[in-house]
């Protein structure tokens, strides 16, 4: 019985040393109220990046709820003559959703408007950028991928 009691005692001294240790200090009502909330990611927001001298994408995203969203004002810059194409791919978090691709060097394409869905929620959007081409020698240069854009919906 005493042997019970001493290890109930030595995990009991475990626990509060645990939660002394976790717990944070008490605050007051008035100091949670003042503690910065992050904020919402916003519906709309704009990819504009380049993958050094090689390729330029902007677009203007719109996330219209949480299944799709919408690229607008699509522009790829190839800035290379290398006999490369520009790609700007478009992915979500579950993965591959869509490509755009400029083969003229020293040129910037436009795109029409794309609406894009993922029947798995849309959590969200980034754009890899990069040059390709067939030729197994020069082949392909190495990504850059935008920042991630979070959709609010999610």
């Amino acid at each position: 019985m005493r042997r019970v009691l001493v290890l109930l005692s030595t995990i009991a001294a475990a626990v509060a040393a645990l939660c002394a240790v976790t717990m944070p200090a008490y605050a007051s009502p008035a100091a949670a109220t003042t503690a910065a909330t992050p904020a919402a990611s916003p519906v709309d927001s704009n990819f504009s990046f380049c993958n050094s001298n090689i390729a330029c994408f902007k677009a203007k995203l719109h996330f219209a709820g949480h299944k799709s969203f919408t690229l607008s004002s699509i522009q790829l810059e190839n800035k290379l003559c290398d006999n490369r194409s520009a790609y700007a791919d478009v992915y979500d978090q579950n993965g591959y959703m869509y490509e755009f691709r400029n083969s003229s060097c020293n040129t910037t394409k436009d795109f029409s408007s794309v609406n894009l869905n993922d029947s798995g929620g849309v959590h969200y959007v980034y754009i890899a950028l990069y040059q390709c081409n067939l030729n197994i020698i020069t082949g392909c240069s190495s990504n850059k991928n935008s920042t991630w854009h979070y959709n609010p919906y999610w």
